[in-house]
């Protein structure tokens, strides 16, 4: 276990994760997100898998990152209540980067930058760390349209009258990704359509219900 945020890439080969009685493989261009309350432990099964790991105290995220990043509910909830709120936490995000996409690029840039030690080079890094959180909740919400597309044919029309009766009924404990498992979409993507209908945040939209 840690004091600081996990964030793991692997940038070739495959490894395995071990976590709440689980075994996880991951596999080249797989990145993952652990809280800062999970016990873990990692095997690389042979010299061919190279990671890299990006740890991230608790403290620069909330005096650093979080004003920066306060627009993309699903990683503020992810590691604000790791920090704040211990019951009610999801202790793995995973994602999935592409070979030469955007994200990869940031990726890339900030390794640059830590083995480089230029000037202001810790500023830089965390600017590029907000860009590849904003590129991959764009590409959640991306992969969402696309499978809601593709299901029965078309997309799936989401109402937002719907949305609103169930965060009604259940604004006492609801959270975001609980919201979106409901109507299946990722949170990012139900996340924009409340903000687009009705111009606040979920956060600000719930709080207003309650």
């Amino acid at each position: 276990t840690h004091e600081y945020f996990v964030i793991t890439y692997v940038f070739r080969g495959e490894c395995y994760c071990y976590f709440g009685g689980e075994e996880f493989h991951f596999k080249q261009g797989d990145i993952w997100f652990l809280n800062t309350q999970v016990s873990h432990k990692l095997l690389l099964p042979g010299d061919d898998c190279v990671v890299f790991h990006i740890c991230l105290r608790q403290r620069s995220f909330c005096s650093v990152l979080l004003d920066k990043i306060k627009n993309n509910e699903q990683f503020v909830h992810f590691f604000v209540n790791s920090i704040f709120d211990e019951d009610n936490n999801p202790c793995l995000m995973q994602f999935h980067i592409r070979e030469l996409s955007v994200a990869q690029y940031y990726l890339f840039k900030m390794l640059e930058e830590y083995y480089d030690q230029k000037m202001h080079s810790q500023e830089v890094i965390a600017y590029l760390f907000c860009c590849l959180l904003i590129q991959l909740e764009r590409n959640c919400e991306a992969e969402a349209v696309e499978q809601e597309a593709h299901r029965n044919g078309r997309q799936k029309n989401l109402d937002i009258s719907e949305v609103i009766a169930y965060l009604m009924e259940h604004q006492q404990t609801v959270t975001l990704q609980q919201a979106a498992s409901h109507f299946h979409y990722v949170p990012a993507y139900l996340s924009r359509f409340i903000q687009r209908h009705t111009g606040k945040t979920f956060l600000e939209f719930l709080n207003g219900i309650r």
